[in-house]
């Protein structure tokens, strides 16, 4: 058995020498990293992975859950300052249930279930208020704190005493609330606005005018008003001038560049913007028919009456009363006539429109536009075009100018400033001593791109080349390695070949000294055979 071991051991001796370096190293670093991965497997098949049970807590919260996992005999690791504590993965959702239905953690705040557990017939007015305005706080606090960006809030609210007499004002309620924003976040003005609707909507006569709200750095969240969301601000302002002036720009530019040059034409642009938003109730009464400014006939009644006949005679007694002129001779008592009246009533009705207008958060009032032309002829230095062409030229440009201010602005604003619009315009004809006339750039011998392809080849012919040269060096290497192993393997057959000849030779030596009858017999069975 020992012999075979150690017949082994030299074969594997045998081979490990004839093995080259890097199959040495390969073979040493794969049996290191098999046994690093078995001792890592080892070691978290001992130490079961950990995950966050519960997070955000109060250092009494932690001290609660960590003694009610102990008794459990769970294994527990506290994490994030006393804020976290973590259980093996396998038992966190058994163990969220089992501390939901023990009522751990439990906060110490009282909400609106302290009313039900704990209410006691002894508890006098005073101290109801004070619970109700306790469990008021800590549930708007427990509202905010479920909003992503926030982590932790506090609210304090006054309630004013209600007062005895029937005809005094009763005064509103007030609130102060600290919010604690999670690190990286920001609020927005939606979601600002929405808490100071949030708390005055959960309070009773609390106007959101009585609500401040800040963060832990003191920092004042303002609610934006309603009058706001117009365009008041002067940033606002100013970007909405900006941008309606650049407009304008970008296209006299463009046109006028496509017309004489780009590089012969500068304009600017000013524009006079109002931002009075106006809302308006229009009720309008219109005629049907507007030619005969008629209306549609609801109802018609007509009324004719006619006589035909003898009139009656004055009658009555004479007199001189107040109202009698003396001395008035009688009319006579004979007569004929006619009598015809004829009444007509039409009801007309008529269109009544109601327009609720709400105009525009901004109005273009009036528009400006100034043009400075070169007229220096390109390509004759100092040479400028003829006074009659510059004539015509700025003709022309202040043609094409007033054509897009009337497009450009509102057609009221149109109708009130048309005889006006010529003196908004200004074309002037001047060269221009300040322009710099830079030199052509030298085109280059191959475009860009045909340069980043050559150096992308050049460096791929630089990786095979180093990666041939590298192959070739093994090659040579393991030759050298195979001649010294074929020269190593005929040394050795050479000594074995002389070492049984050495053996043969003095086991005949031996032969003949010992018997030599047998020796000759040896020798005769040779030459016999021979």
């Amino acid at each position: 058995m020992n012999e075979k071991l150690k017949q082994y051991g030299g074969r594997f001796k045998a081979i490990w020498s004839e093995r080259p370096l890097w199959q040495k190293a390969s073979v040493i670093g794969g049996v290191l990293l098999l046994i690093i991965l078995l001792s890592v497997m080892a070691y978290r098949g001992s130490n079961p992975s950990m995950v966050t049970l519960y997070s955000n807590l109060t250092p009494e919260e932690t001290g609660q859950i960590k003694s009610s996992l102990d008794a459990k005999g769970v294994p527990s690791e506290i994490s994030g300052n006393g804020t976290a504590i973590q259980v093996p993965k396998d038992r966190a959702e058994a163990l969220t249930v089992e501390l939901a239905s023990e009522g751990i953690p439990e906060s110490g705040n009282i909400d609106y279930g302290f009313f039900g557990e704990q209410m006691g017939l002894g508890m006098t007015e005073n101290e109801f208020q004070m619970v109700k305005l306790e469990s008021m706080q800590n549930e708007l606090a427990s509202l905010m704190t479920s909003i992503e960006s926030i982590e932790d809030a506090k609210v304090m609210i006054t309630i004013p005493e209600s007062s005895v007499w029937v005809n005094e004002t009763e005064q509103p309620a007030s609130a102060s609330i600290v919010l604690n924003v999670a690190p990286g976040a920001s609020m927005d003005q939606a979601s600002i606005d929405g808490l100071y609707h949030l708390v005055s909507k959960s309070v009773p006569n609390l106007p959101t005018e009585n609500i401040v709200i800040m963060d832990q750095n003191f920092a004042r969240l303002d609610m934006k008003g309603n009058d706001d969301q117009s365009l008041v601000s002067v940033s606002d302002q100013l970007s909405v001038k900006k941008a309606i002036e650049d407009d304008i720009k970008n296209r006299v530019q463009q046109m006028l560049g496509m017309l004489i040059g780009y590089n012969r034409v500068v304009t600017t642009v000013t524009a006079d913007i109002d931002f009075t938003q106006e809302n308006r109730t229009e009720n309008l009464v219109v005629p049907v028919n507007e030619e005969d400014m008629e209306g549609i006939q609801l109802s018609v009644e007509r009324i004719t009456e006619t006589f035909e006949g003898e009139g009656a005679g004055a009658g009555g007694i004479d007199g001189t009363g107040a109202t009698d002129i003396p001395n008035y001779a009688a009319a006579g008592n004979t007569g004929t006539g006619d009598y015809e009246r004829i009444e007509e009533r039409i009801n007309n009705d008529v269109s009544r429109i109601q327009k609720n207008i709400v105009e525009s958060p901004y109005q273009l009032q009036n528009l400006g536009i100034q043009v400075l032309v070169d007229p220096t002829i390109p390509g004759q230095a100092g040479e400028t075009l003829p006074e009659a062409e510059q004539a015509q030229l700025q003709e022309d440009i202040t043609q094409i100018l007033t054509k897009i201010i009337r497009t450009s602005l509102p057609e009221t604003v149109r109708q009130e400033q048309e005889s006006d619009i010529s003196e908004n315009i200004s074309v002037a004809m001047q060269p221009f001593n300040g322009r710099v006339d830079f030199e052509g750039e030298s085109v280059p011998f191959l475009p860009q791109w045909a340069i980043y392809v050559m150096v992308g080849l050049g460096l791929l012919l630089l990786v095979l080349l180093v990666v041939l040269l590298r192959r070739r060096k093994q090659t040579e290497e393991f030759e050298e390695e195979f001649v010294e192993g074929q020269v190593d393997n005929d040394e050795e057959l050479e000594e074995l070949v002389v070492d049984e000849g050495t053996v043969k030779r003095r086991q005949l030596e031996k032969l003949a000294s010992d018997s030599p009858e047998d020796f000759a017999k040896l020798l005769r069975s040779w030459l016999s055979e021979e």
